[in-house]
């Protein structure tokens, strides 16, 4: 269980860092993974019900920032 729990405060330290490092450059998780998503697919591109599953969020949401953003 020590393991456990050490494993787990570690585990949110390394987040609680990557968060910060991308709130620094506007970003948050969900939308760093979309990107990641994105530069990883063929032709740089990928239809929105894709990400939705892939980053496990609705297509709605997947849509949320599309009229102000290019990703």
């Amino acid at each position: 269980m020590n393991a456990f729990m050490s494993l787990f405060r570690t585990h949110e330290q390394v987040l609680e860092t990557v968060r910060k490092v991308l709130k620094s450059h506007g970003l948050s998780i969900t939308e760093h993974s979309a990107l990641l998503h994105l530069a990883m697919a063929p032709d740089r591109s990928s239809p929105l019900s894709r990400m939705a599953e892939r980053l496990l969020i609705s297509p709605a949401r997947c849509n949320n920032r599309g009229a102000t953003t290019t990703w």
